[in-house]
């Protein structure tokens, strides 16, 4: 990879990145929550470049979620985000043209190949959360999967 596609990749990530904290800032703007931006350097595989961290807190400064993050050379996706909270962590990831595949043979033809979506729910490009249980389910992170993901990481409820 040369450095101008690694360059693209790394700010096509972040403005990404950037663009969900401006949603979870507008979803929350209602609400009595307290969001807070820190820089951050992320240290990946496409190399080091600068981010920040989106924290947020209750009015009286008790951490609920911290949205890390990971980078974008992740496998299976074009981007990550740790979110941590007390009860400990989840994931977005950034995930488009239907998300992560893989080709299996077709039950008629073994000459022949079908694409086999993992999670056939992703209809469109975006951050989804991905539940960790044992039959993972995806959920295009919106206004309401972002309450329930901040309530999975720290029980605080929305």
């Amino acid at each position: 990879m040369n450095d101008v596609t690694a360059e693209q990749r790394k700010q096509l990530y972040l403005q990404r990145v950037n663009q969900l904290y401006d949603d979870i800032k507008i979803w929350l703007k209602d609400e009595q929550l307290v969001v807070v931006s820190k820089e951050f350097e992320i240290v990946e595989l496409l190399g080091h470049y600068q981010s920040s961290l989106l924290i947020i807190k209750t009015p009286k400064g008790k951490n609920l979620a911290e949205f890390r993050p990971d980078g974008a050379s992740v496998i299976l996706a074009e981007g990550l985000i740790n979110i941590n909270g007390w009860l400990g962590p989840e994931y977005l990831a950034y995930m488009v043209n239907g998300g992560p595949y893989s080709f299996r043979h077709s039950a008629q033809n073994q000459n022949e190949y079908i694409k086999h979506f993992f999670y056939p729910t992703i209809d469109a490009d975006g951050w989804y959360w991905i539940e960790e249980k044992l039959n993972s389910e995806v959920h295009f992170l919106n206004k309401e999967s972002l309450f329930e993901l901040i309530s999975r990481v720290s029980l605080y409820e929305i």
